[in-house]
């Protein structure tokens, strides 16, 4: 079973040097044409980035507090009719 197991572990590395060594030729044979290629352009700045994530936080934490006041209110309500039916109960007797 090790064996086995060593063998797996050894054509997974050399699967893996054979495609290293395959993209540094691709690297060398296609240099001008990687180089030439243009630089890549940024929608958005690292600061407007900063800035949509911070807002989204601020959003999530606005619906976690109204999720959990409407949660809040439903089991004040549930516990209100409980004893309700608490109260009737005891009355029928």
């Amino acid at each position: 079973m090790k064996e086995i197991l060593a063998d797996v572990e050894q054509e997974r590395e050399m699967a893996e040097a054979q495609k290293e060594l395959q993209r540094g030729e691709n690297m060398i044979k296609y240099r001008d044409e990687i180089n030439s290629r243009p630089k890549k352009e940024w929608f958005m700045g690292a600061g407007k980035r900063g800035e949509i994530a911070r807002d989204s936080k601020d959003d999530l934490k606005r619906i976690k507090t109204k999720f959990e006041d409407q949660l809040g209110n439903l089991e004040h309500n549930r516990n209100k009719s409980k004893k309700k039916r608490e109260v009737k109960r005891e009355e029928k007797k």
